[in-house]
């Protein structure tokens, strides 16, 4: 809110952070552990209306070897060095754990996510295709049990999101897919 406000006073249309591809990994592990879908696992978007993060695909390590290059002072939150919060913990103790693996786990999460990313675009894009061809106040569920999952979830998502303004859990998804593969079900939109 507050970066919000200081852009209407400025005349600024941009937020930019400063989250980089240690972030999205941290958090794309916090996600999957939470039993996250597609879009969890697609980690921190890029652009995201008028926030954008043009640091987003480079490792911290290299943003401060830059730093102390050029002699650039930079301040590290004391907090971020105890493991007490789930980030922390994700930081210090599972990141250095899968560094075991891979030597480096932060550019391959971010290779994953591009990718996933544009997955999940092509899914979103034949799900908008359905609903604006094929939703009217009646869905044919003949249609929607035609439709390959991904889409039939996206479609059922988006649409519980355009009549509710709420972002459906998994477990409703899965239900209404439960629903969709009974021969009786039938459902008018509001």
């Amino acid at each position: 809110d507050f970066f919000e406000e200081v852009c209407s006073l400025t005349n600024s249309n941009k937020i930019a952070t400063a989250h980089n591809a240690n972030d999205n990994a941290e958090t794309v592990l916090m996600n999957i552990f939470r039993g996250s879908g597609l879009s969890g696992v697609c980690g921190i978007k890029p652009v995201r209306k008028n926030i954008i993060r043009p640091l987003i695909s480079i490792s911290k390590a290299e943003i401060l070897s830059l730093l102390d290059g050029f002699d650039i002072p930079y301040v590290t939150d004391s907090t971020n060095l105890s493991s007490d919060y789930t980030r922390n913990y994700v930081r210090n103790e599972i990141l250095p754990l899968i560094s075991r693996l891979s030597d480096d786990p932060e550019s391959a999460i971010t290779r994953l996510t591009i990718g996933l990313r544009a997955d999940l675009d092509y899914i979103n894009v034949q799900a908008e295709f359905f609903i604006n061809n094929e939703c009217s106040d009646k869905i044919s569920t003949s249609k929607l049990r035609g439709l390959h999952p991904s889409v039939r979830s996206r479609v059922l998502s988006m649409l519980i999101q355009r009549y509710t303004d709420k972002i459906p859990e998994e477990k409703h998804i899965s239900a209404l897919h439960e629903l969709l593969l009974r021969d009786n079900f039938t459902y008018s939109l509001p």
